[in-house]
């Protein structure tokens, strides 16, 4: 059955079919906010590690001024500037989260950005690229079984499959001939590898590349595709093809066309307010509502209780990484009462007293009952002891900005955003950006957005 569902031409019919003029006033609010808020990140991550590196290696690499290296001072060839901004979108844990489990927004706007400043596209078919990328980036992951899944059976991470999604909407962007189409995302996936090793590493900066990378793959897919570089016609369905390769035997292969023009999966994206991996969001939510709610200063506090998925708590339990390390995160949250970027890259302050202290009387309960809640669960409950007796608990929530309950609202986008990019990219800059991105599908082409998130030229 699998072989004959003609997978591959259904995703290009459909993508190279689809249009700005189709898509509903809430699908596009909602594209423009997940827009602004990955270019705030991709902004805050070309200073970090991955980023700086990243930018600098394309920059030695040097070749057409293409497309814009936000936060790099430069453009590069449209395949480079897209590796540099993806590494730089996830080079933190800012960037929005989503319904598949992955960061589909830090490879579908970086290779939008550069395929649209390369070829002159206008800000709606930016637009539409992004929403495309999502569609069928998010359905590849859940008709595989979620990244979960994928990390547990086939050892990777989801973002490979975000990149087939993308090279469609690059293909779609270019106006590829249908074949061309199946081609680009044959290609794309002959270009990308992501074992899920890197969720081990010190420094984040693989499984921040792994998102540049799928965004190489997407773009230099499709740009080869165009120049007549065949690939397997049918790749997603043929033998030894994605299907085979990536999904387990009981994946559900419909879901990957599934309510297509009807649900559009960037509505499902869940917009970040701390600096911190996903699954520490709502444990350290609701912990604050607890003191504030109840007066409880945090040095009377004798024990923290947290109950979360499995699933959740393999991800960011006891981590050697702090950002991703619930007790590293919520300690740390507590005391403060917040937790920005600095916050969370702060080693002074994770060294206090008093958060060491606190961060001794934190343990994770994984809870067999969260474990049955399908799609995963990302919400947590929390019970709080005190010294004199008193117990406090929130049952099971999520934090805000959770796709279940709408994102997160403009203010906040474009609050979180200027905190990212005023001190790096200066007020005046960040806010023309914010007009522009407010107004994208009015833009005529995109190359006045890329100066002002190029920043000043190294």
């Amino acid at each position: 059955m699998l072989r004959s569902s003609r997978l591959t031409e259904k995703v290009a019919t459909y993508s190279l079919g689809s249009d700005f003029a189709a898509l509903p006033d809430d699908v596009v609010d909602c594209t423009k906010r997940v827009v602004l808020d990955t270019l705030g990140c991709i902004v805050l991550g070309s200073t970090i590690d991955a980023g700086r590196i990243m930018g600098s290696y394309v920059r030695e690499i040097g070749g057409r001024a293409d497309a814009s290296v936000i936060g790099g001072g430069l453009s590069a060839p449209a395949a480079y500037a897209a590796l540099a901004n993806g590494t730089s979108a996830h080079a933190d844990e800012l960037d929005a989260s989503h319904v598949s489990w992955g960061h589909p927004a830090s490879v579908a706007i970086p290779m939008a950005l550069a395929v649209c400043e390369t070829i002159g596209a206008d800000g709606r078919e930016f637009l539409n690229a992004v929403v495309l990328a999502h569609d069928f980036g998010g359905r590849l992951v859940q008709a595989a079984g979620g990244r979960r899944e994928i990390q547990e059976t086939r050892h990777s991470h989801s973002s490979v499959l975000y990149a087939v999604g993308a090279a469609a909407a690059a293909g779609r962007l270019m106006r590829l001939k249908p074949l061309a189409q199946h081609h680009a995302m044959a290609l794309a996936m002959f270009n990308i590898s992501s074992p899920a090793a890197f969720m081990d590493e010190r420094k984040h900066m693989t499984k921040a590349m792994a998102h540049g990378q799928s965004a190489f793959a997407a773009v230099s897919g499709a740009f080869l595709a165009a120049g007549g570089f065949e690939a397997n016609d049918n790749v997603l369905e043929a033998r030894h093809g994605l299907a085979d390769f990536w999904f387990s035997d009981d994946a559900a292969i419909d879901k990957v066309t599934a309510d297509l023009g009807k649900y559009f999966s960037i509505t499902d994206t869940g917009f970040k307010y701390y600096s911190a991996g996903y699954p520490i969001h709502a444990p350290l939510y609701n912990s604050l509502k607890i003191v504030q709610e109840n007066d409880v200063a945090v040095a009377d506090i004798d024990s923290i209780t947290v109950g979360m998925a499995s699933h959740a708590a393999d991800i960011v339990d006891s981590r050697d990484m702090p950002s991703i390390c619930i007790q590293d995160m919520l300690s740390l949250g507590m005391v403060l009462g917040r937790l920005s970027f600095e916050d969370a890259h702060d080693t002074e302050a994770l060294a206090r007293p008093e958060v060491r202290e606190l961060r001794g009387k934190i343990r994770i309960e994984r809870d067999a009952e969260l474990d049955l809640i399908s799609p995963p669960f990302r919400g947590a409950w929390v019970r709080i002891a005190t010294t004199d007796g008193r117990v406090f608990e929130r049952p099971a929530q999520l934090a805000p900005g959770h796709w279940d309950l709408g994102g997160a609202p403009w203010a906040d986008v474009e609050a979180k955003f200027t905190q990212l990019v005023e001190p790096r990219l200066g007020a005046l800059n960040a806010a023309r950006i914010i007009a522009f991105t407010r107004d994208l599908e009015h833009l005529s082409d995109l190359a006045e957005l890329g100066r002002l998130l190029r920043g000043p030229t190294a």
